[in-house]
């Protein structure tokens, strides 16, 4: 499976031109919370995904086609460093997230729980 993550701070984006890819229109808080005109933070509802989980899109085989179509870089746009992960499907995984900088963990039990 296929998972797109950020590697610099200040959390993740998507640009204009991954909504253009997937023929969605372009929200309308994109822009807003001090980020640049042409990105917006992604969520399922803005990518047409339905979906219980809420971080569905980060998997979801047609963004991760266009995120790819219109290369990691266009993608993300102004202080991000997407990244197209793939992990073994028989893998339990969570995000992490340092500062905006994610990373891939391996699920596992914890004591005491957090």
């Amino acid at each position: 499976m296929k998972v797109l993550i950020n590697r610099d701070f200040g959390g993740i984006r998507l640009t204009r031109a991954v909504f253009l890819e997937l023929g969605l229109p372009w929200p309308e808080n994109a822009g807003r919370w001090g980020l640049a005109e042409d990105q917006v933070i992604p969520d399922n509802r803005t990518l047409g995904i339905v979906a219980e989980d809420p971080e569905a899109w980060r998997y979801d085989r047609r963004v991760i086609a266009a995120v790819e179509r219109v290369g990691l870089e266009a993608g993300g746009g102004r202080n991000v460093e997407l990244m197209i992960v793939d992990i073994p499907d028989d893998i339990a995984w969570e995000i992490r997230d340092e500062w905006g900088i994610e990373s891939i963990h391996e699920k596992h039990r914890v004591w005491p729980p957090e």
